[in-house]
């Protein structure tokens, strides 16, 4: 599930880094284009894995970067 992290600003970049399917909060910024600047930019690092910006205030997704693993946590086999 994705969940809002209380006490943070309102857009916000989470991973489903330790268990799938459980996103775990990576950084807030203020405004949507910084967000998804820092997505975009930490996705490479992080491919094994889904990267979402959450606007908090609305409970929305503005933007999903998806992994190359199942939600097993076992990887897709690259062709």
């Amino acid at each position: 599930m994705i969940h809002a992290m209380p006490g943070k600003k309102r857009y916000q970049v989470l991973m489903d880094h330790a268990r799938p399917g459980r996103f775990e909060f990576v950084a807030d910024f203020a405004d949507a284009e910084g967000a998804e600047r820092y997505a975009k930019h930490a996705h490479p690092a992080y491919a094994y894995v889904d990267m979402v910006v959450l606007d908090a205030q609305s409970g929305t997704l503005l933007m999903t970067l998806p992994g190359r693993k199942t939600l097993a946590g076992a990887p897709i086999p690259s062709d």
